[in-house]
């Protein structure tokens, strides 16, 4: 695990930064506004990169993510969009009905 968490320097971190820019730009492309193009070399982004952060973080086989009850950053966001990991904000109280409304998925923005 420490080796996973060691700052990458040279062309692994240009490496890292290129997907990261990537994959920031095909999150932003998926929200709502969005033109839901996917950028070129997001394929190789996915294999490279982000499949080993997602398993490193045990988010391989995550299907849907959910946030609520506080707020979360737009940094968190951006950071898991990027990853290709989408975040539906649901937002309700359990004094009165649970749930009341929830971001569709594909139609969220940060």
């Amino acid at each position: 695990a420490k080796a996973a968490a060691a700052p990458a320097t040279g062309l692994k971190k240009k490496l890292i930064d290129w997907a990261k820019s990537l994959g920031l730009r095909s999150s932003y492309n998926r929200q709502v506004g969005g033109d839901g193009t996917i950028p070129r070399g997001s394929s190789i982004a996915e294999k490279l990169v982000f499949s080993k952060v997602k398993a490193a973080l045990g988010l391989e086989n995550c299907k849907l993510c959910l946030t609520s009850a506080a707020p979360i950053q737009k940094e968190t966001l951006e950071f898991l969009g990027a990853l290709g990991v989408d975040v539906c904000e649901a937002y309700g109280m359990s004094e009165s009905c649970g749930m009341g409304t929830f971001c569709a998925l594909y139609r969220f923005k940060f």
